[in-house]
């Protein structure tokens, strides 16, 4: 299993993405988001939204999942000292939303890597996965100091 960290705004923090059998990507917390910090105030809610939670995928080839963009919001954390929105960092088909976390949002921070994960998403079409991949990696890469470019 790859994974990659992609930074974005502190308020959405940083996210993990592992892949899957090569072709799903598992969207988690980064150990470097805000609140898996040692200090981190305790998670208290997880909300999907609905347009969301409605429109999983279906069946062996994960049929009728909804299409995700860069920067949908895929859920609300709120936690006791303020919210997070957590945005798509990639563009894909929704599989599945991490229904455990609604009965049980600490797991995202007890378990972030396992039963914590947020969203399971898959390309859209088969080739894109190398795309996806490619594009992450560039973005995740450090930038040279300016006397080496």
């Amino acid at each position: 299993m790859e994974e990659i960290c992609v930074s974005d705004d502190i308020r959405m923090g940083a996210l993990a993405i592992d892949l899957w059998h090569g072709w799903l990507f598992v969207i988690s917390l980064a150990p470097s988001h805000p609140l898996l910090a040692p200090a981190a105030p305790k998670v208290t809610q997880v909300t999907f939204g609905a347009d969301l939670a409605e429109n999983e995928a279906y069946g062996k080839r994960c049929r009728g999942g909804a299409n995700v963009g860069l920067r949908t919001v895929l859920a609300e954390v709120s936690s006791e000292a303020e919210n997070y929105n957590i945005c798509c960092p990639i563009e894909a088909r929704l599989v599945e939303l991490n229904a455990l976390l609604q009965e049980d949002p600490q797991l995202l921070q007890r378990a972030p890597e396992d039963e914590g994960f947020l969203a399971i998403l898959q390309a859209r079409r088969p080739q894109d996965t190398q795309r996806i991949l490619q594009k992450l990696l560039d973005e995740s890469s450090p930038m040279p100091p300016a006397g080496e470019l």
